[in-house]
């Protein structure tokens, strides 16, 4: 029995090793997987990759939920987690980014433009209670 050379071994296990890669990266593109970012604790997952996303500027700082956000443009969208609802707001261009839990409260009729409701709290501060998104029957209520 003829003995194999150590270099053909390695460029066995080369190969096997960039079929499995290749394989691996399919997979992902097939199941639409992302990346080791998206699997933080933090990050929400949703089975709806096709969320829409809404472009919204806050010209003033603002609450939300127990969070204090800077003014500035966001960009946001709504996720569903098992039963939770989650509203998550990307700073743009900074990318923080901010989850804050809401119930949904549908409308009578459809939304003809997009509307950010605000309360005063107990110590004057100034916080979002609702977003109405254009083209949407549904309140996202904080």
């Amino acid at each position: 029995m003829a003995r194999r050379a150590p270099g053909i071994f390695v460029a066995m296990l080369l190969r096997f090793l960039v079929l499995m890669f290749a394989i691996v990266v399919l997979m992902k593109m097939y199941v639409g997987v992302e990346g080791p970012a998206a699997s933080s604790p933090s990050a929400p997952e949703t089975a709806d990759q096709q969320v829409p996303t809404h472009r919204i500027s806050f010209p003033s700082a603002f609450r939300v939920g127990g969070l204090a956000l800077p003014a500035g443009e966001y960009s946001v969208r709504h996720l569903e987690e098992a039963d939770r609802h989650l509203m998550t707001f990307t700073a743009i261009p900074d990318a923080a980014v901010y989850h804050v839990p809401c119930r949904l409260e549908m409308l009578t009729e459809t939304a003809r433009l997009t509307q950010q409701q605000y309360r005063l709290d107990a110590s004057g501060q100034k916080r979002l209670a609702a977003l109405i998104f254009e083209g949407e029957r549904v309140r996202h209520v904080f």
